[in-house]
């Protein structure tokens, strides 16, 4: 995203102490920057300069100053075991795009529309077909392997695209 698209963002908030300085802002496009503001997700950079994001799940990745991202080491099951850290596929990240953000954000903003409505914490719920039932022609477009290996095709199918 060119800089002139994007929002310049504090990574410790300014109402939290953070500085406005050059080592405590970063610019964001939009859709990440909403996301950073996202319950469970957070931001911060090394000394490097690199972004690290954690996810609500407890995953980290980080966005290196080439562009290149990694999905940092973490552990997992009842031994906490270690997973080493990996470089995520060019194919992955490149396929979520700014439609995939968009509507991730469209899909946010219903939930918060709708738990507002209910007095309640915002949460995507499924408007599509429920397990066992039969598949409309909801979509035009089928979508990427990519988003299916990452686990995205169920949650875009849950938010409807107008």
């Amino acid at each position: 995203m060119p800089a002139t698209r994007c929002d310049t963002d504090h990574i410790q908030p300014w109402a939290e102490g953070g500085a406005t300085s050059l080592s405590n802002l970063t610019s964001l496009c939009q859709a990440h920057h909403r996301l950073k503001h996202t319950p469970g997700w957070s931001l911060s950079r090394t000394d490097s300069g690199d972004l690290t994001w954690c996810t609500p799940t407890g995953a980290r990745y980080r966005r290196s100053l080439d562009g290149s991202i990694t999905l940092l080491a973490h552990r997992i099951g009842p031994r906490q075991l270690l997973v080493p850290a990996q470089k995520v596929p060019a194919r992955l990240t490149e396929a979520v795009d700014d439609a995939v953000l968009s509507r991730l954000q469209h899909g946010l903003e219903l939930s918060a529309r709708d738990a507002a409505r209910a007095g309640g914490r915002p949460r995507v719920a499924s408007r599509g077909p429920r397990p066992g039932q039969p598949v409309g022609a909801f979509e035009t477009t089928p979508y990427s392997e990519a988003l299916h290996d990452l686990g995205l095709a169920p949650l875009l199918d849950e938010i409807p695209p107008f």
